[in-house]
C-alpha cells in the first residue's frame, strides 16, 4: 500500500476502527486515535489480538496495510464476556474515560 494512500486513510478514519498488519505484529483491530506527522508516529488502542490489547504507538512505516472498518468494532474481533474475566492483568496499562474515545487502555 501507497504512504499516500496509508496517511489518506489515517485521517479518514480518524476515531474508528481499523484493521491493519503492523511488521512484527501482524494483523491487528484498533481504534485509530491520531497521527503525529512530526513524530511519524500512529497512535492506536489496539483491541484484537485481546492478548496485546491496549494503548500503543506505532511507527507509521511499520504500517504495512491499513482498512477502515466502521464506528462499531465487528463482532470476529469482540472479546467474550467469559474471555474477559479470564484475561487477567493490564500489563501496566490503566483504563481512562475520554470524552471523544469513550474507556481506552493507557500506559502507567
Amino acid at each position: 500500500m501507497s504512504r499516500k494512500k496509508i496517511l489518506d486513510l489515517l485521517n479518514n478514519c480518524k476515531g474508528q476502527y481499523v484493521r491493519t498488519s503492523i511488521s512484527g505484529i501482524g494483523i491487528v483491530a484498533a481504534r485509530l486515535l491520531g497521527y503525529d506527522s512530526s513524530t511519524g508516529m500512529v497512535e492506536l488502542d489496539i483491541a484484537y489480538p485481546w492478548d496485546i490489547a491496549g494503548y500503543t504507538e506505532v511507527n507509521l512505516i511499520d504500517l504495512v496495510t491499513i482498512t477502515c472498518i466502521g464506528w462499531e468494532l465487528p463482532p470476529q474481533y469482540q472479546q467474550h464476556q467469559y474471555q474477559q474475566h479470564h484475561h487477567g492483568s493490564t500489563h501496566g496499562r490503566q483504563w481512562i474515560w475520554t470524552n471523544q474515545y469513550g474507556w481506552i487502555q493507557v500506559p502507567y
